[in-house]
């Protein structure tokens, strides 16, 4: 089944916003300025994409994953009873037990990484001389013991280690109580340490970080007010322009709360506030207030987008670069991995109820095959 990765405008494009000039050449603020808002809008463009895909992806894991996860679980399970049994039939030599042995584990231990089943425990521990539950014990162990080694703290008896995000958050929780006890504020500096008093330098630069800030802050409240002025529709007199200006004054609302900038400038154009030639005339010093705050805005975007992209990369185990294409790639090709597996277990299945069939099956066999999965049976 082919799915769409997104759709061909995930967002709307940013438009009315780039300035144009037909008398002179655009100066270097508002070629700055052209050059954000094309940043803003691939960035606005991207995460609606990766917005849109995670849905597919999630839907595809539930859909189409893990049935087939748990069809695969049925079929290894099946196919452990299989061999179990003809380990025991008369005719079976030695080296052939041996290697069924290895094939049970193997099967065993795929079922039980998926599910808890006593039946499979039993089966891996007649046929791998070993406790399955005591090796996943010495296992979890070892990794808390790294980890305590690595970060320096111990990780509780009541976390799942199976679960990667489990672990890290343990980890984090451990790591924030132990700077807590440690007497650590935020910053990391002891929370008993006397409050050092600024230089006038680091003072000087506070208060312009302050003043800019609340200039930042009042432009996008001028912006506000002037869409709030015409777009109130408490003023309207006709019920139907009313209702069109509700809308856009719930949107308007939106957007000024999230401090969006961006959003409101394309609300103004959109409701013939303003257009490219009302920005194209702004003072350079009000251009440059503009720039700083969908750069911060900017900024945001691009923290979300990394966020999804390191979030996805450490679910999936996945190096380098990551794109909402190669995603749903990789889906497909778990989907299709998961479908040749599923067909080739049903196939050995189908040939373990005839035992010269079994006994043939078991000689094409090489060790190198199963040792590597299973981790080195010896036989």
């Amino acid at each position: 089944m082919t799915l769409p990765l997104f759709s061909d405008d995930p967002a709307p494009a940013i438009t009315g916003l780039v300035l144009t000039s037909t008398e002179a050449p655009l100066s270097k603020e508002q070629k700055a300025f052209n050059n954000l808002v094309a940043k803003l809008d691939k960035a606005r463009r991207k995460l609606a994409g990766w917005r849109e895909t995670l849905v597919v992806f999630q839907r595809r894991c539930a859909g189409e994953l893990l049935p087939r996860e748990t069809r695969l679980a049925e079929v290894q399970a099946g196919l452990a009873r299989a061999l179990h049994a003809a380990h025991g039939q008369k005719g079976v030599t030695a080296a052939e037990r041996r290697k069924l042995s290895m094939l049970i584990v193997e099967l065993a231990a795929g079922v039980l990484q998926a599910r808890d089943d006593a039946e499979m425990k039993a089966l891996y521990n007649e046929h791998g001389g070993t406790d399955y539950d005591a090796e996943t014990e010495a296992a979890d162990a070892e990794l808390k013991a790294m980890l305590a080694g690595i970060f320096g703290v111990e990780l509780g008896g009541d976390v799942d280690m199976r679960s990667p995000e489990a672990v890290a958050a343990e980890l984090e929780a451990q790591m924030r109580a132990r700077a807590e006890a440690a007497g650590e504020d935020d910053d990391g500096a002891p929370a008993s340490a006397p409050p050092r008093r600024p230089s006038a330098r680091q003072q000087a630069r506070e208060a312009r970080q302050a003043a800019e800030e609340k200039a930042m802050s009042q432009t996008v409240r001028d912006v506000y007010r002037k869409l709030a002025s015409a777009l109130h529709p408490d003023r309207e007199p006709d019920p139907a322009e009313r209702q069109r200006k509700t809308a856009l004054m719930q949107r308007v609302n939106e957007a000024y709360q999230a401090n969006n900038l961006l959003r409101l400038l394309e609300l103004q154009i959109e409701i013939e506030q303003i257009d490219s030639a009302h920005l194209a005339g702004l003072a350079p010093e009000r251009l440059k207030r503009y720039q700083q705050i969908l750069r911060a805005q900017l900024q945001d975007l691009e923290v979300e987008i990394n966020g999804i992209e390191y979030d996805l990369r450490q679910q999936l185990n996945l190096r380098g670069r990551i794109t909402p294409k190669a995603l749903l790639q990789h889906v497909d090709a778990d989907v299709a991995a998961l479908d040749g597996e599923i067909r080739r277990l049903d196939g050995e299945l189908a040939l373990s109820a005839d035992l010269k069939a079994l006994k043939a099956w078991l000689k094409s066999i090489r060790p190198a095959r199963r040792q590597e999965a299973w981790g080195g049976f010896p036989f």
